[in-house]
C-alpha cells in the first residue's frame, strides 16, 4: 500500500489540463491521468481531464528520472568518455558543462531560464535527450522549480534533481498497473480496480502485489485458475479482492472496529485491511459470478446508470460474496 504522490512545490508545473499536455506535446509516457480523493466512487473512477507531469520511466526493470543518460543510446565514443569523465548522470544537470559551447554559454550568462535553454538544445541536437518536449517545458520554468526549499534546503542539496518530486515514492509501483485504489480516509469504503495507471497527491492509496507479496498472490491465482477452468488476468484478482473490500463487512468492521478523525472519516490502513477476508474461490459458479458483477458494476456505475438498478446489482453481490465466506468459514 502506498500513498500518492508529492512534487513539493510549483504544483501548476505538474498539474494541468489534458488539453494543455497535448498543444505542449509532452510525451505520453510522462503523462498521467490525475485524480482526487472525491473521485473515487464505488467501483469506479470519475476522471476530470486532469493529467499530471510525472518526470520519472521504467527502463528494464528500473525506475529512474527520465532524463538519467541512457549509456547504450550514446554512439559517439568521444562523447561517452567525456561524460564519464565528468561523472555526468542526467542530460538536464546544467551545474556541469561538457563542452567549449556550454562553457561559453554560461559564461556569457550564468545558468538561467534563458541559458538552460541553449544548453538543452546543444544536448538535444548530441542525442543525449530522451524527451526533447518534456525537457523544453521544465527549461522554461528551470529557476523556479530550481530554487524549490524544502525545510530550509534546496532540492538539489537533498540529493534530488532540480525537477524531480519531493515524494515520487515508488515510481516502479506508481506506474504499474492494474491496482487497487482507495481514498486514504473515507466514511464508506471505496475501491476501485485501476486499469489506466491514475496518479493522486497522498489522499489516495495505491494497494498492489509486491516482491513480499508474490507468494500468495501465486496462491490466489492457481486457485482462482482452478475454481474458473481458465487463467485469471491481474484485472480478475483485483475485481474479485474489491468484490470484499466493497462488501458490508468491510464497511462494519471500519465504523465499529476503529475510531474517526475529528471530523468523522476513517482512515484505511493496513491493518484495517488485514481485518478483511478474501476467501479462496472454490466454486466456480460463485466465483465468476463476483468476478462479473464488480465488472458491470464499474459499467454501470460510470454510464450513471439510476441509483436503484446499482444498489440491486450490489445487493446481488453481496449475496454471492456471503456465499464465498460462508464457503471459506466451514
Amino acid at each position: 500500500m502506498r500513498q500518492g504522490v508529492t512534487p513539493g512545490g510549483c504544483l501548476d508545473v505538474f498539474l494541468m489540463d489534458k488539453n494543455k499536455a497535448e498543444l505542449l506535446q509532452l510525451e505520453g509516457q510522462l503523462i498521467h491521468k490525475a485524480i482526487k480523493s472525491k473521485q473515487l466512487a464505488r467501483w469506479r473512477v470519475e476522471w476530470k481531464n486532469q493529467v499530471l507531469f510525472y518526470p520519472y520511466h521504467i527502463k528494464g526493470t528500473k525506475a529512474q528520472p527520465a532524463f538519467t543518460i541512457l549509456w547504450d543510446e550514446i554512439l559517439t565514443e568521444k562523447l561517452k568518455n567525456r561524460l564519464l569523465q565528468l561523472e555526468f548522470e542526467d542530460a538536464l544537470d546544467f551545474d556541469k558543462q561538457i563542452d567549449d559551447r556550454e562553457l561559453e554559454i554560461v559564461r556569457e550568462s550564468g545558468i538561467n531560464n534563458e541559458s538552460a535553454r541553449e544548453i538543452l538544445r546543444h544536448r538535444v541536437g548530441l542525442g543525449l535527450v530522451a524527451y526533447p518536449n518534456a525537457a523544453a517545458y521544465l527549461v522554461e520554468n528551470y529557476m523556479r522549480l530550481h530554487n524549490r526549499v524544502f525545510e530550509k534546503r534546496k532540492f538539489t542539496d537533498l540529493g534530488k534533481r532540480w525537477y524531480e518530486y519531493h515524494r515520487p515514492r515508488a515510481p516502479e509501483l506508481m506506474l504499474a498497473k492494474p491496482r487497487i485504489l482507495t481514498p486514504t480516509l473515507v466514511r464508506e469504503v471505496r475501491f476501485v480496480v485501476d486499469e489506466s495507471g491514475y496518479l493522486s497527491d497522498h489522499a489516495c492509496l495505491m494497494i498492489q502485489p509486491t516482491k513480499k507479496t508474490a507468494r500468495a498472490w501465486e496462491e490466489l491465482e492457481k486457485k482462482m485458475q482452478t475454481a474458473m477452468g481458465r487463467n485469471p488476468t491481474m484485472k480478475d484478482l483485483l475485481q474479485y479482492c474489491i468484490a470484499f473490500l466493497n462488501a458490508n463487512y468491510s464497511q462494519d468492521r471500519l465504523l465499529k472496529g476503529h475510531r474517526p478523525t475529528p471530523k468523522g472519516s476513517y482512515a484505511i490502513t493496513e491493518a484495517f485491511l488485514r481485518e478483511i477476508p478474501i476467501p479462496a474461490p472454490t466454486d466456480a459458479r460463485i466465483t465468476t459470478t463476483i468476478i462479473k458483477l464488480v465488472d458491470e458494476l464499474d459499467r454501470k456505475a460510470y454510464a450513471l446508470a439510476k441509483p436503484d438498478e446499482v444498489e440491486e446489482m450490489e445487493a446481488r453481490l453481496q449475496v454471492f460474496v456471503d456465499k464465498a465466506l460462508a464457503i471459506e468459514s466451514t
